[in-house]
C-alpha cells in the first residue's frame, strides 16, 4: 500500500481557492487511476510521499506546516519524499513580514524538499534565483473538463470576456482588468465583466 499525505484537506463545497481545488482533483485523479494507495491528511509512521500545498497551517484546511512535516519525515519516515506545490512569491508583497512569507519558508527549507511543482514558468524562474529547481515541473492551473469543454466555434455577434477574483488586493491584476474594461468600452465587438468580492472603488 502506497501512503500519500497531503497537508490540505479539500472541501469541494467551500470557495477556498486554488489550493482547495488542486487538492480535490489530485485526490480524484488518484482514486480513478490507482487502487493500491491511500490518501491521508494525518501524519503517520508509514507515509511514502508528502505533498505540501501550503507551507503554513491554519488548523481548518491545513493541519500541519511544512516544518512539522519535515520534522516528522526525518524522525519517522527517512525514505519518504516531500513535494511542494509553489504558487506564489513575495514580488507583489514586499512589506510582508518574514513570518508570513511562503517564499521564505520554502527557501529556508529547500534542502529538505525533494521535488517542486510550480504553477507557472514565471514562478519557477523567480525561485531559480534562490534554490535549485532541477527536480521540478510546471503544472498550470486548469479547469474540470466535465464542466468546461471545447465546442464547435461559432463567431458570436459580440465576444464576452468574464473574469473574477475574491480578493481585494490591488496587486491581483486589478489595474490590468480596469485598463481592459476602459479600452473595450470603445468598441461594440467586446464586452468585459468583472465579478468580485469587496470590489475596489475603481470597479464600482
Amino acid at each position: 500500500m502506497f501512503n500519500l499525505f497531503i497537508n490540505f484537506k479539500p472541501d469541494n463545497n467551500q470557495p477556498y481557492g486554488g489550493g482547495n481545488i488542486t487538492t480535490y482533483y489530485i485526490q480524484k485523479y488518484f482514486q480513478n487511476k490507482y487502487n493500491n494507495f491511500k490518501i491521508t491528511y494525518e501524519i503517520g509512521n508509514s507515509i511514502n510521499l508528502y505533498l505540501i500545498i501550503d507551507p503554513f497551517k491554519d488548523n481548518i484546511f491545513k493541519k500541519y506546516s511544512l516544518e512539522e512535516v519535515i520534522n516528522h519525515r526525518n524522525t519517522h519516515n527517512k525514505h519518504g519524499k516531500i513535494i511542494v506545490r509553489v504558487n506564489d512569491c513575495d514580488i507583489t508583497r514586499p512589506n510582508l513580514p518574514p513570518s508570513r512569507s511562503r517564499e521564505k519558508a520554502i527557501i529556508k527549507n529547500s534542502s529538505e524538499i525533494n521535488y517542486y511543482i510550480f504553477n507557472s514558468q514565471f514562478i519557477k524562474n523567480h525561485y531559480k534565483k534562490f534554490i535549485n529547481v532541477k527536480n521540478s515541473e510546471v503544472v498550470y492551473n486548469g479547469c474540470d473538463i466535465a464542466i468546461y469543454y471545447p465546442q464547435p466555434y461559432i463567431k458570436p455577434q459580440k465576444f464576452r470576456i468574464v473574469t473574477h477574483h475574491w480578493s481585494d488586493n490591488m496587486n491581483k491584476g486589478y489595474q490590468m482588468y480596469y485598463d481592459l474594461w476602459s479600452y473595450l468600452k470603445r468598441t461594440n465587438n467586446y464586452e468585459f465583466v468583472f465579478i468580485g468580492k469587496n470590489v475596489p472603488e475603481m470597479f464600482k
